[in-house]
């Protein structure tokens, strides 16, 4: 019974070296995977900040102010254009109705 426990111990060595392999590399495995994601997720956080730095200085630079300057004039010229047309439409309804007055009183004249 002697020469079975030295043959079991090596059998139960080699299995858990074996599962501890296994674990290691599962481990590295997986640190290579979160290195490649940590990556990705600074080029993210790289592009992210050129983008905001573009808006910082659009912002710096006055160039959205004179934007909304420029939204506001024109819609007051908007404004006053509608106002103009407010007023100029019913003078063409008026306009319109004495034509078709006057072309219904001439309508039997040029019928030959």
């Amino acid at each position: 019974m002697t020469e079975h426990r030295p043959t079991f111990e090596r059998h139960l060595q080699t299995s858990i070296a074996a599962v501890l392999v296994g674990l290691v590399g599962w481990i590295g495995i997986s640190i290579t995977d979160m290195a490649g994601t940590q990556a990705r997720l600074e080029e993210r956080i790289a592009t992210l900040q050129r983008d905001v730095d573009k808006l910082t200085s659009l912002v710096d630079g006055g160039v959205l102010p004179q934007t909304r300057l420029a939204l506001e004039s024109l819609s007051g010229r908007i404004d006053r254009h509608d106002d103009l047309l407010d007023t100029i439409w019913p003078r063409l309804r008026e306009m319109k109705e004495r034509v078709q007055a006057i072309e219904s009183k001439d309508a039997p004249r040029w019928q030959h």
